[in-house]
């Protein structure tokens, strides 16, 4: 009887072990479902704005080069 008992003890304990560890796993789960997308998102994101920011410097070093080589020869000619 008292081995019995004890059995019924460890099946109970083993019970909520393994809910605890379900319950766990099925909020990671659906924590890397909702998160993966929106880091992907936001990592979009974030290229996009690099993206524009690296054209816009690329464009007036440019633009400040024309304007320095304009002067330049202008200061040449004097």
């Amino acid at each position: 009887m008292a081995d019995e008992k004890l059995k019924l003890a460890e099946i109970e304990s083993l019970k909520k072990v393994a809910f605890f560890g379900i319950s766990v796993a099925t909020i990671a789960t659906l924590v890397a479902i909702v998160a993966t997308p929106m880091m992907y998102n936001y990592l979009q994101h974030v290229q996009s704005s690099l993206q524009n920011e690296v054209y816009f410097e690329h464009t007036c070093q440019g633009l400040k080069a024309r304007v320095l080589g304009a002067k330049f020869e202008i200061q040449e000619n004097f």
